[in-house]
């Protein structure tokens, strides 16, 4: 289908590590012509690791935009846009969470928030799992805390606990592909 939007131009308006701000010039299929925001992102990787007992491997990470602590999978952004997204995927989970997979499994690509940011975050399901040394890289890896729990409980984790919805799909996802 086609939108009948023509994007004139965008203004970069700012530029940080992993973001660009841009002001997007758009015409409507009517014609008229307005501004958007658009925050250009790199796009992230986020890998939901689980024992073959359903036991999930999480975290509770300290996230400065909303100045909490929220319950997470191992995640992080790509170095560059053209980073494969399984060597993305692999380093978050040794970093984070200490663990290597013997297997990734695609589970979808999420749309962050359209209405204003074009980051996508490619969700995978990692098994056979084994320990490594972690290493975190940034300071709020410095202080996360890991811990598990059954991928059943997951699903009924309440937002009171401070999920984020990538961890809430994954998890739903997992459970249908794993039969739990």
């Amino acid at each position: 289908m086609t939108s009948g939007f023509t994007v004139l131009g965008d203004e970069l308006r700012a530029t940080g590590y992993a973001i660009e701000l841009l002001e997007r010039s758009i015409e409507a299929p009517d014609g008229s012509v307005f501004t958007r925001d658009v925050v250009r992102h790199l796009g992230a990787v986020a890998v939901l690791p689980i024992e073959a007992d359903g036991t999930v491997h999480l975290l509770r990470q300290y996230r400065a935009s909303v100045d909490r602590y929220v319950v997470e999978m191992p995640a992080g952004l790509r170095d560059h846009h053209e980073e494969d997204l399984e060597v993305t995927a692999k380093r978050e989970l040794t970093e984070e969470m200490g663990l290597v997979a013997e297997r990734l499994e695609f589970l979808c690509c999420v749309l962050n928030s359209s209405g204003f940011c074009d980051q996508r975050t490619w969700l995978y399901l990692a098994t056979g799992l084994s320990e490594v040394p972690p290493s975190p890289d940034g300071i709020e890896e410095q202080f996360v805390e890991r811990f598990t729990m059954h991928l059943s409980e997951l699903l009924v984790v309440s937002e009171e606990e401070g999920s984020d919805v990538s961890l809430l799909l994954a998890a739903q996802l997992a459970a249908r592909r794993l039969g739990i």
